[in-house]
């Protein structure tokens, strides 16, 4: 029985628990998660994995086992390593949030004037689809056609199918737009190197 270390630098962010469940357990170098900690690389020699952190943000990674990994394969660990790092983590997370949000003011709905006055009508998925349901069948419908705002309060008269085309138009932009309000921010945190940075982005939409 042998064994083989590895240390990594990392911010006191990293998730060590995540690291020792899922990167050693990774097919890329080999090996596969057979029980608690125990990974099987190709050829039937089992290594058993640790995981420790130490001072000054040191991540340990000690394979137990027979022999010592290849090249290609300590190559693909650093590599599995820095993809679980901090950042990588940290940008997923933003990228959710900002998607999250985008969707949130897609369904918050979108302006439009009627009678001289913006009114609000929905974004909800189910208002997408009748509207695109709508706009595909313009030339069927029959006019006028009412729409309701968001809230129900305020009937809009669509007098024909260029009045109808206008609408989805409007429609479509408000939603073009939160989309890439959205991946203008999500281009940001990519390109952010460090958790600071990404930090300091800020979705204030």
């Amino acid at each position: 029985m042998s064994n083989w270390t590895r240390k990594y630098t990392e911010k006191t962010s990293f998730n060590s628990d995540l690291f020792a469940s899922a990167v050693l357990a990774d097919a890329a170098i080999g090996w596969r998660l057979i029980g608690d900690g125990v990974h099987k690389p190709v050829g039937d020699v089992y290594w058993r994995s640790s995981v420790k952190r130490q001072p000054a943000d040191t991540v340990i990674v000690t394979l137990y086992g027979a022999g010592i990994p290849s090249s290609a394969q300590i190559s693909a660990l650093d590599a599995i390593m820095a993809a679980h790092g901090p950042v990588p983590i940290l940008q997923g997370s933003r990228y959710r949030e900002i998607d999250k949000r985008t969707e949130q003011l897609i369904r918050a709905g979108f302006t439009y004037r009627v009678d001289g006055n913006d009114e609000t009508f929905s974004g909800s998925d189910a208002a997408q689809r009748s509207l695109t349901a709508a706009y595909a069948g313009r030339d069927l419908v029959a006019y006028p056609l009412k729409w309701l705002t968001a809230d129900d309060s305020v009937s809009l008269s669509i007098a024909d199918a260029t009045e109808l085309a206008t609408f989805y138009t409007v429609a479509l932009g408000a939603m073009l737009a939160h989309r890439a309000s959205g991946s203008t921010l999500k281009e940001a945190v990519r390109a952010a190197g460090t958790e600071d940075a990404i930090n300091l982005i800020v979705d204030s939409r």
